[in-house]
């Protein structure tokens, strides 16, 4: 039988961490889509929510497309954790967490490039 290893307990603050990279990946990516112009619109947003929600469904969309990312970003961030810790519980050196970080990086960055230029169309 093979043993597999077990994913690395993630600390008590970790949920904190987690939550915390999925906000700044939403804010983030509103702020690059939209521009700075998204920050005034949140805010208004959570001033006065009932304005979005019985207004035209156009000006609540991108708050709630946005969640898309937001829930990557958190994956990713709760993935980074588990490198780390988990890099820390084998006993590896900074170095190798680094580069397991950097490598896991750059997959991200290689899977956002094949999806923004690939399409669903077909060349003939």
């Amino acid at each position: 039988m093979v043993k597999t290893r077990s994913q690395p307990q993630l600390p008590i603050w970790s949920p904190i961490a987690i939550v915390a990279g999925g906000v700044l990946t939403y804010c983030g990516v509103g702020v690059l889509l939209v521009g700075i112009r998204f920050v005034a619109d949140l805010q208004r947003a959570f001033g006065d929510p009932t304005a979005f929600v019985h207004g035209d469904p156009e000006s609540i969309a991108p708050f709630v497309l946005l969640l898309i990312p937001a829930v990557l970003g958190s994956l990713a961030t709760r993935e980074l954790l588990r490198i780390v810790v988990g890099g820390h519980r084998d006993g590896s050196s900074p170095q190798l967490i680094a580069r397991a970080i950097a490598a896991f990086l750059v997959s991200v960055l290689i899977l956002l490039v094949a999806a923004f230029f690939s399409s669903g169309r077909t060349r003939r």
